[in-house]
């Protein structure tokens, strides 16, 4: 057992000591920093590894497809060289070549519609670029023959460079725009350099000699033409090295690193030149046999010579050599740094904080690299100073990619591939929001004199995404928007005066990407005028039913036709009354529109702009009466009364309907038996019957008058043949029936009982006599 327990313990310490020896930090540098890098490369024929003096260039170039727009090669381009560089960083490099021989600018960009080429695009990490040297090169190499013949002019030559330069600077933005869509892609393009730098007729070898003095009176032209054409050469070059930079999108920018090989060739002397291009004029020999002096042809024929041995000579072709293509992948290299960076994790959903790791490929003395976000704008992180550094997760909530840029004196060199991010927000967004003015926009000005205002603005929040700012006006309660825009910071927004035309207010909304306002500024007082409006009224208070209509006198210097808006605001609430009646300076409004207590003011509409008025108070009630009068007797008896008049008086327009109270012993009863005409009631005493109190109702559609109250008191005639007949007075005797016998007074019934019970009771009053006496004897 002890011997068991001896093993485990060697086996655990065994297992122990290898985790130290193979933990990822010290297994790291024996491994690669990535698994695969896709580099393609496109342009012309050099970018295709043309190089006709070393043939074995040429002949490594397997095939070319139209159909599909690829090429195949196996060494020598000078971008597969170039890519050597990333052997050490790398498990997979995958090149891929979409360069075509004789392509021009245009035929690039026609070419980058081809699905397999755009596929390959959209996957490379790398990309390898040479165009441009066919827009003007290709026409000039063209015109050697005719412009030495003199075929063709200078000027002629000249046309077909500008035309080919204008091309390029046409087709190129859009080129680079392309090759950078999938946000990671390093497009490196290459300076175009001078094929012809040391080309001269006067070196090429002339048999028989004793012509070599016609073929000097070409050398002018051909130092012409070349130069003219290595001039517009030269503004292709300057377009590629900055130029573009004015016609891009500034995200792209920092994709695009351009090799200057242009000037590196310049460099090299005429000794070497033809070591890197195949352009070597010593080596040329040009055979005249045949040719002689006094020939009337001699200058034809002279010319058609140097352009069918000369410019068919594999001494002068524009391509580099074998040795050239190394030459510019040597540039390359020495030009450029390569930053890549990976991190330890996903980046979405809830994340912690997380590794970050990156390598840099060449060498760069006194560079900075610092670490970029760009969600809904491009923000510097921090500076980073090691090759593994943690990043805080809180610094990239939201959805956007981050990247580590190179950078010398302030100026990116180079840029990583990018890493999405897809995160939740940890913290809620807060913000303040504060407006200012330092111009008076509250004096009443007139727009002409003050076109624009400047509006400063503060904005203090913690959101790493920007937020939308809304300005808007109130005027008369009625909030507008004015502009809309959004930041991160603070700054300055400039208005226009006519969209401030009256009297109000500003005030700045601050809103999220969800449309959730965070906060709202204070306002800033404004009054600017282009037009006036100015209102009067003699009378704006009374009773609407006995007022029916105001008339507002108006006077405003609008010179043309404008709409009238009315509006009233009471309790706070601004109101359009629409139902009014207008001219060019007068407004018909209906007093039942202004019921209450308020101001009233106008509004004009003309061109767009609204011209505010004055406002004016007004208040007006709606006291609705109705009274009753009558000379009529209202006490007695019905027989004695003749028919009762009630005349009524009241105030009420439109539509309504009366009824007719009465109220005896607290019981109402609505009268339907009665005669109406000219305001004047007829009633019939015999429906009046009792003591009360009569009175009318006016019902209107919106409410119920009740009238003062009229007493009555009818007592009825006996035995009336009819209520609406006249009254028949009595022809009783009043004496007689008023005399009561005793009978009528007291029941027989009642009495009898009486005597009944008085009887008993002296019984019974007597036997207890008798038992009393009994008893005393006993």
């Amino acid at each position: 057992m002890k011997k068991s327990r001896l093993l485990i313990v060697f086996i655990l310490t065994v297992i122990s000591l290898c985790g130290l020896v193979l933990s990822p930090q010290n297994i790291y540098a024996a491994q690669k920093f990535g698994n695969t890098l896709n580099v393609v490369i496109l342009g012309d024929s050099i970018a295709a590894g043309y190089a006709p003096q070393d043939g074995d260039l040429y002949s490594e170039f397997i095939k070319y497809n139209d159909d599909k727009g690829t090429a195949e090669y196996t060494v020598g381009c000078y971008g597969e060289l170039f890519t050597q560089r990333y052997q050490d960083d790398f498990t997979n490099i995958n090149i891929i070549s979409h360069a075509v021989s004789g392509h021009k600018s245009q035929d690039l960009l026609t070419l980058l519609q081809n699905n397999t080429v755009r596929q390959s695009v959209q996957n490379a990490d790398v990309i390898v670029l040479c165009i441009g040297a066919n827009n003007v090169l290709g026409p000039a190499l063209e015109n050697i023959g005719a412009f030495l013949g003199g075929s063709i002019t200078i000027e002629q030559c000249e046309s077909q460079f500008q035309s080919g330069l204008n091309q390029f600077k046409n087709d190129y933005p859009t080129i680079l725009e392309r090759l950078t869509q999938n946000g990671k892609a390093r497009v490196y393009p290459m300076t175009i350099y001078d094929p012809d730098k040391y080309a001269s007729l006067n070196d090429i070898t002339i048999v028989p000699d004793m012509v070599s003095m016609f073929i000097s009176a070409f050398e002018s032209k051909f130092q012409q033409l070349k130069t003219t054409a290595i001039d517009y050469l030269k503004q292709i070059n300057n377009y590629i090295k900055l130029g573009y930079a004015q016609d891009v999108a500034e995200d792209i920018l920092s994709l695009i690193s351009p090799v200057d090989v242009f000037a590196e060739f310049e460099k090299i002397t005429k000794s070497d030149y033809g070591k890197y291009v195949n352009v070597d004029t010593t080596k040329m020999t040009l055979d005249l046999n045949g040719i002689f002096i006094g020939d009337p042809q001699l200058t034809q024929k002279l010319m058609n010579s140097i352009q069918t041995q000369c410019m068919n000579s594999i001494y002068f072709d524009p391509h580099p050599t074998k040795l050239g293509h190394q030459k510019i992948a040597e540039i390359y290299t020495n030009s450029l740094n390569d930053v890549y960076i990976k991190a330890d994790k996903t980046l979405s959903g809830q994340v912690d904080d997380f590794n970050l790791t990156y390598t840099l490929i060449g060498e760069i003395e006194d560079y900075t690299l610092n670490l970029y976000k760009f969600d809904t704008q491009l923000t510097k992180l921090r500076t980073i100073t090691s090759t593994t550094t943690q990043i805080d997760v809180s610094d990239i909530s939201g959805h956007g990619y981050i990247y580590l840029a190179l950078e010398k004196s302030n100026t990116i060199v180079s840029r990583s591939n990018q890493i999405e991010f897809d995160l939740e927000n940890i913290d809620p967004i807060t913000a303040q929001v504060s407006i200012s003015c330092s111009q008076n926009i509250n004096g009443n000005q007139f727009v002409e004199s003050l076109s624009s205002i400047a509006v400063s603005y503060t904005l203090n929040t913690n959101s790493t995404n920007q937020l939308t700012l809304k300005l808007s006006k109130i005027i008369n309660g009625h909030k507008q928007l004015i502009a809309q825009f959004n930041t991160l910071t603070s700054g300055t927004k400039s208005i226009s005066t006519t969209n401030l035309l009256g009297s109000g207010t500003l005030i700045l909304d601050c809103y999220d990407n969800e449309g959730t306002l965070l906060a709202t500024s204070n306002t800033l007082a404004f009054s600017f005028q282009q037009y006036q409006a100015n209102i009067l009224c003699s009378t704006l208070a009374g009773d609407v039913n006995s007022i029916s209509q105001i008339t507002l006198n108006l006077n405003t210097n609008i010179p043309q036709s404008y709409v009238v808006n009315v509006y009233k605001i009471v309790a706070g609430i601004k109101t359009h009354i629409t139902n009014i009646q207008s001219t060019m300076s007068t407004v018909i409004i209906n007093t039942s529109d202004l019921i209450g207590s308020g101001t009233i003011f106008v509004e004009c509409w003309v061109n767009g702009l609204t011209v505010t008025s004055n406002s004016l108070n007004f208040n007006f009630t709606n006291e609705k009466f109705v009274e009753i009068s009558t000379d009529s007797q209202m006490v007695g008896a019905s027989d004695s009364l003749s028919n009762i008049l009630i005349e009524v008086n009241y105030n009420i327009n439109g539509q309504f309907t009366v009824k007719l109270i009465k109220e005896v012993d607290g019981q109402t009863t609505q009268l339907t038996n009665y005669n109406i005409q000219d305001n004047i009631i007829t009633i019939n005493p015999n429906n009046l019957i009792g003591e009360g109190i009569l009175y009318v109702v006016i019902q209107t559609q919106d409410a119920e008058v009740i009238s003062n109250r009229l007493h009555f008191n009818i007592t009825q005639t006996q035995n009336p043949v009819d209520p609406q007949d006249p009254i028949v007075p009595p022809t009783q005797d009043t004496e007689n029936a008023e005399i009561k016998t005793l009978n009528d007074l007291l029941p027989s019934e009642l009495i009898a009982n009486a005597l009944l019970i008085t009887s008993g009771l002296l019984i019974l009053c007597f036997a207890g006599y008798i038992i009393i006496k009994a008893i005393k004897r006993n």
